[in-house]
């Protein structure tokens, strides 16, 4: 190992402390980059599920009774709705 003394020392630490630097700004980066993965796997997994819903409602709509139509959607467009998924739940 080199010992070194005066402004050699000094330009080696300060260096050294340019590049503990970046090393920590490049391991925050990569935890904010792991964090942003996860929730993007959490929306990925909702998104599924969310399709799944829509796909599948026209079968649920089909056997809902007028009351609960018109709650779940307002008056104005159960009719439309109701003529729509029924089409579409009989062609499944």
């Amino acid at each position: 190992m080199v010992r070194l003394d005066g402004r050699a020392r000094e330009l080696v630490e300060q260096k050294l402390g340019v590049e503990a630097d970046r090393l920590a700004a490049c391991e925050q980066q990569l935890r904010d980059l792991e964090r942003d993965a996860a929730e993007l796997e959490i929306a990925r997994k909702d998104h599924a599920w969310f399709v799944a819903a829509l796909r599948d409602f026209a079968k649920v709509w089909v056997n809902m009774s007028p009351d609960n139509q018109g709650a779940s959607c307002g008056r104005s467009s159960t009719r439309w709705w109701s003529t729509r998924t029924r089409a579409r739940a009989g062609s499944s």
